[in-house]
């Protein structure tokens, strides 16, 4: 792991964090072929609750629809993937280890509860 994401497993700036977060929100609102909710002057805290409300109601009215749930899944699979592999790239991640530890830091900053080991066993 480069500099960058020795230090990214420390502290990530919030400006970094809500860029990053934007994203994610943009990428969801394509897999789930809706709008993005607006977050444009929102706290970092706040966008985090608008992408907890954003992604619940869309997944609920693509289920209530009869939408094609497994297509939704492969898209969020998709964009999660490319996203994760440009952090990936960015942080020079190499090893298993190293792996899980930028993980945790990143799903922390998401507010989502991570536990894996270097065997890519994810609870």
């Amino acid at each position: 792991m480069n500099l960058l994401g020795k230090i990214a497993c420390y502290y990530i700036p919030t400006a970094i964090k809500r860029k990053n977060l934007s994203h994610l929100i943009r990428l969801s609102a394509r897999a789930f072929e809706c709008e993005p909710p607006d977050i444009r002057g929102k706290s970092y805290q706040q966008c985090l609750q608008e992408f907890a409300f954003f992604t619940q109601k869309a997944a609920t009215e693509v289920i209530a629809r009869k939408g094609n749930v497994q297509k939704v899944k492969k898209r969020l699979y998709r964009h999660a993937f490319m996203m994760g592999y440009n952090l990936r790239k960015l942080f020079k991640v190499r090893t298993p280890d190293e792996v899980m530890l930028i993980s945790k830091r990143l799903y922390d900053i998401l507010k989502i509860d991570f536990q894996g080991d270097s065997s890519g066993n994810i609870t």
